[in-house]
């Protein structure tokens, strides 16, 4: 069908370290998003025609795609 796009997932996964010590405590998270590091299609031109009436030569091709794989260090200190 028109302006459709193919079916996308992002796996994604996390590991979590904790500590206490006497009156603080400290959490480091890392987490990986899009794990399979997908490059996917998620928006395309859907325009036929140009703003000036010819043929859009961009018709149909992608124009946004999946964010590529990143990684998120949090560290954390409650006292």
């Amino acid at each position: 069908k028109e302006g459709e796009t193919p079916w996308i997932f992002n796996l994604g996964a996390n590991v979590t370290y904790r500590r206490s010590f006497d009156v603080t405590d400290l959490q480091v998270k890392f987490s990986v998003y899009n794990l399979l590091n997908q490059e996917r299609i998620v928006e395309v031109d859907e325009e036929l025609f140009s703003s000036d009436g010819s043929g859009n030569p961009s018709y149909r091709v992608g124009t946004g795609y999946q964010s590529p794989r990143y990684g998120l260090l949090t560290v954390t200190l409650d006292f």
